[in-house]
């Protein structure tokens, strides 16, 4: 009796672990906007991310954090690659905080070499500051635009190839009524809003 009531256990712990295992492997897209949850009466942290294929033509890609209120914090841009061939470093040429240009004199590396595809874009940003959670961030009343650049050390930028998957996950302190948007374009000209994409 007591070897009967022991192998359907373990047949369920196996099953168990084995759903967990595959549950791991699986990579849930990130919401594309959203309101914060609220840490306080006043703000809340809130996670939201994009995915992008570059068309192959253009020497400038962009990444986009709008809120509808601020000021707003984002805290972390984790950014990840997925190409087809082997692909070329990305690297952050500059910021524009609400219009104004920080250009980044480093031209900092955000991308690591393959197979290690993952980088923050934050942890290479030139200038930062203290958020009032105490994450370090970079502060915007209305909208960051983030330029990256590929295989370049931003003087003369190379095409973004189609063969590359972007994907963006960012984690952004704003007011708890504010919704935050994320998006991406190509080229020069700047969105001044992810509704306007």
């Amino acid at each position: 009796m007591k070897k009967r009531t022991k192998l359907p256990l373990t047949l369920t712990i196996m099953a168990i672990v084995s759903v967990g295992m595959m549950a791991s492997t699986v990579v849930a897209a990130p919401p594309s906007s959203g309101t914060p949850t609220p840490i306080s009466t006043y703000y809340g942290t809130i996670v939201i991310g994009t995915t992008f294929t570059p068309s192959g033509t253009q020497y400038q890609t962009n990444l986009y954090i709008f809120s509808t209120a601020g000021p707003f914090y984002v805290e972390k841009v984790n950014m990840r690659v997925m190409a087809h061939l082997n692909y070329r470093l990305i690297f952050l040429d500059s910021i524009i905080y609400d219009g104004s240009v920080l250009t980044n004199p480093q031209c900092s590396q955000v991308t690591n070499p393959p197979p290690y595809t993952w980088g923050d874009i934050i942890a290479v940003t030139p200038s930062t500051l203290i958020d009032p959670s105490g994450a370090r961030a970079i502060p915007a009343a209305g909208g960051v635009q983030f330029v990256l650049s590929y295989d370049s050390k931003c003087g003369s930028p190379n095409i973004f190839p189609s063969t590359l998957m972007l994907t963006f996950e960012a984690t952004v302190l704003a007011p708890t009524a504010a919704t935050v948007s994320m998006c991406v374009n190509e080229g020069p000209n700047p969105l001044t809003s992810c509704s306007a994409s």
